[in-house]
């Protein structure tokens, strides 16, 4: 009887991961609002639809980015409590966060209980913020991606101000998410898009939106790390490196960082090798950066970070190098708003566009070649222009951050 239960429990569970298509699920959350029809009540919450988070550089600096610049009460939404857990150690109540994991990534069921929640949180909001980023256009998981534009497309038909937070959108999105985004904007989302050769191919796809910047360059506060990432000897110039395990998955250019980083150390330089991504399971960097440090020559002027920093502290780190080699985007944002130039591997269309905005196109570099001449290369030209590339990136740096401040309009006087 025991082995029917599981078989019948089995075939439960598939039946209900079998009915998440995005399309029934945006029934149901129709179904729940008439339900929990939004009521007259005080409307104080800044809700923010976050990002995966858990142990993700990138995710955390764009959650703190809204939280220390919308006015008033936020509520963060996340898939786990242990996602953003600093946002539970601040105390004074402004700042909150609640799990709701079936609402961007659950099956048929885990999404209605969560979207149940969701709802009732509705009718307390003021506004609807999705973090956008590289999760909007399908290339990573269609399904969430359809999911996150549809809860910010119910916000607005239930006249909450909603909008999708500075994104990237590739050259071959996801039809339906097209659809999604097209049908979220119709119904009065503002969809604010990170890059202008991201803009330029979602208004190609017919979607209306505007031109922002990434919500990360609205941060500016740096924090010291401690001793055993970076070395205090002064005299020596600092390069930070990261090796992505996203990229890592598909290429393998361990022999090109480990060039790279032996003709810096040769030359005088002090490398730090910076995981971005630090997880269990999936596209964690930490692997990658081992091996990487694992093969260099001489191991005294490198140094390997293996946990997770603030992203305040990853500022200190790019205020303070000569300049920064990244496979992960939100590295190279960092140094870009300290003006410090990045070579940085591009992923998924999202990069191109970022580095156009500081004249810096020159330095993406398409991680599908042999990058084994290509990235020593590239940095050498870097290093023979470096004022003139600080220079350029510097004098873009306020245009860059009065586009991302259009991320919260109406949201800064907030409460």
């Amino acid at each position: 009887m025991s082995r029917l239960r599981r078989k019948i429990r089995s075939l439960l569970g598939r039946v209900d991961e079998a009915l998440a298509d995005p399309r029934l699920l945006y029934v149901i959350s129709t179904l729940v609002d008439v339900r929990y029809a939004r009521k007259k009540s005080i409307a104080d919450l800044n809700v923010l639809l976050a990002p995966p988070g858990g142990g993700n550089i990138g995710d955390q600096a764009l959650v703190e980015a809204f939280v220390r610049n919308v006015s008033g009460r936020t509520l963060v939404i996340s898939r786990s409590s242990s996602d953003f857990p600093w946002i539970n150690r601040r105390g004074g109540g402004t700042v909150e966060q609640v799990a709701l994991p079936g609402l961007v990534y659950g099956s048929l069921l885990s999404y209605t209980r969560s979207y149940v929640e969701y709802s009732r949180i509705l009718q307390r909001a003021r506004s609807v913020s999705v973090v956008g980023a590289d999760i909007m256009d399908g290339a990573y998981n269609a399904r969430a991606s359809i999911n996150r534009a549809n809860l910010a497309r119910r916000a607005a038909i239930n006249k909450v101000d909603a909008r999708v937070l500075g994104f990237s959108w590739s050259s071959a999105p996801h039809p339906r998410a097209i659809d999604a985004m097209r049908a979220a904007s119709r119904s009065g989302v503002d969809l604010m898009v990170r890059d202008p050769l991201s803009f330029g191919r979602i208004v190609k796809d017919g979607v209306p939106a505007r031109l922002a910047a990434d919500l990360v360059f609205l941060s500016t506060d740096q924090i010291e790390p401690s001793e055993e990432h970076v070395s205090r000897d002064g005299g020596s110039p600092l390069v930070v490196l990261n090796a992505s395990g996203l990229i890592a998955r598909s290429y393998n250019h361990m022999e090109a960082y480990v060039a790279l980083i032996d003709e810096l150390t040769e030359l005088g330089y002090q490398v730090v090798i910076l995981p971005h991504v630090i997880r269990d399971q999936g596209d964690t960097d930490v692997d990658a950066c081992r091996q990487v440090f694992a093969g260099v020559a001489n191991t005294d002027r490198v140094r390997l970070v293996e946990s997770i920093l603030w992203p305040a502290e990853v500022r200190w780190l790019t205020a303070r190098a000569e300049f920064v080699v990244t496979g992960r985007m939100h590295l190279a944002v960092q140094a870009l708003l300290n003006g410090t130039p990045a070579v940085v591997l591009a992923t998924q269309g999202k990069v191109e566009g970022l580095l156009q905005m500081f004249g810096q196109e020159d330095y993406a570099l398409d991680p599908s070649l042999d990058l084994t001449e290509r990235l020593p290369e590239a940095v050498r030209g870097l290093r023979r222009s470096l004022d003139v590339q600080r220079d350029c990136i510097s004098s873009n740096v306020e245009r860059v951050t009065s586009l991302a401040e259009l991320n919260l309009e109406r949201l800064v006087s907030a409460g």
